[in-house]
This record gives structure tokens, C-alpha cells and sequence, in this order.
């Protein structure tokens, strides 16, 4: 049994029925295509040296040893999947205060775009700069003056001035998913995530 937020058992089967109508909705007015229509969301992982260890202990020895975790860092990868099954490169968000350029293999796809800060999580730069450098210019030639539909959660730095702004001048238009309901209607968190 997976286990989840209590709030996330506040959705209710009303709100995802009208959520899903507004989407038919505005998919029908503005003649969205399925290969103009986005995904996107935000997955995190630790890396560095967190495996767990095993260690042979003399009982017979006093001393008392405590056990140091390894060196780990949040790493945040900005994805974005299409209802045609195709994706866009991804925006990878280091932790660090400056970006290394050893933190990327030699032979990385040219197309991913970086990023860093000091916690490694996304932020509303972050999510203006994915919009700007990687969904914007990956999507347009395929939208070809069309609309697009970037379906998304909530967070903070998809609703920012700057971000909607951008949409409106691209024409992107913004859905977001009913509040604590990405178990269910988020694409991402629902199939690719979670594995």
C-alpha cells in the first residue's frame, strides 16, 4: 500500500469530473492538437556517497563509533512529456553556487539545459528559465502559430508574472491540475516518476 498526504484524499471525484470538462473545453476552443499538448513537473534526487554500509564490530571494544553519512546534494530535473509521446529536453538544477562544468559527463545531449542554486530545487528563475530556454523553443516549430497546452501543477514558479506573461506572448496557454491530485492526474507522477 502506497502511502499519501491526507490532504490528497480531499480530492473528490466532482472536482476531477469538472477539471476534466475544462479541459476538454479548452482544448475544443482553441483547436489544441494533441501534439501541442505538454506535461511538465519537477522529480529530485540525492546524489553522492549514501549508500548503506555494513561493518564487522568487535563487541568486546568500548569504544563507540558514529556512523557519518556520505556526501549527498539535491539534484532537480524539469521534465516535459507530449500527449504525441514525445519529450522535451529536461533542465537540470544543481546544488552549488556556481555551476561546474564537471558536473555534466563529456558526452551529455547539447540539448539539456543547467542550472544551479544553492539548495538544488527549483525556483521561479528556474521555472521562467525552462520556459524560456527549453519548452518555448523545443515546442514552437511543431506548434507552427498554433497553441500549445502546457499542463502543470501549482507551484509558485508556474504562476509568477513573468512566467504567464511569456505564455501569453507565445501563445502557451497554462492548465493546472486540481490542487493535491498529481497522484492521479499528473502524467509524470502517475507513470514516469514513479518507479
Amino acid at each position: 500500500m502506497e502511502k499519501i498526504e491526507a490532504v490528497r484524499n480531499e480530492v473528490t471525484a466532482e472536482d476531477l469530473e469538472k477539471w476534466f470538462a475544462e479541459l476538454e473545453r479548452v482544448i475544443t476552443e482553441h483547436h489544441i492538437l494533441p501534439e501541442n499538448i505538454y506535461n511538465m513537473d519537477e522529480t529530485g534526487a540525492n546524489i553522492g556517497d549514501f549508500q548503506s554500509r555494513q561493518a564487522v564490530v568487535d563487541t568486546t571494544v568500548r569504544s563507540r563509533y558514529q556512523a557519518q553519512p556520505g556526501h549527498q546534494e539535491w539534484v532537480t530535473a524539469v521534465e516535459c512529456i507530449c500527449a504525441d509521446g514525445s519529450s522535451i529536453p529536461p533542465l537540470i538544477i544543481f546544488t552549488g553556487e556556481t555551476f561546474v562544468m564537471q558536473w555534466v559527463p563529456k558526452d551529455f545531449d547539447p540539448t539539456w539545459k543547467f542550472g544551479y542554486n544553492s539548495k538544488g530545487w527549483t525556483s521561479n528563475e528556474h521555472g521562467l528559465k525552462w520556459l524560456q530556454q527549453c519548452f518555448e523553443p523545443a515546442t514552437r516549430e511543431k506548434a507552427n502559430g498554433q497553441y500549445r497546452l502546457l499542463i502543470c501543477d501549482g507551484h509558485d514558479s508556474h504562476c509568477t508574472g513573468d512566467f504567464l506573461a511569456h505564455c501569453i506572448e507565445h501563445k502557451i496557454l497554462v492548465f493546472l491540475l486540481v490542487p493535491h491530485s498529481s497522484h492521479l492526474t499528473q502524467p509524470l507522477d502517475a507513470t514516469v516518476f514513479g518507479p
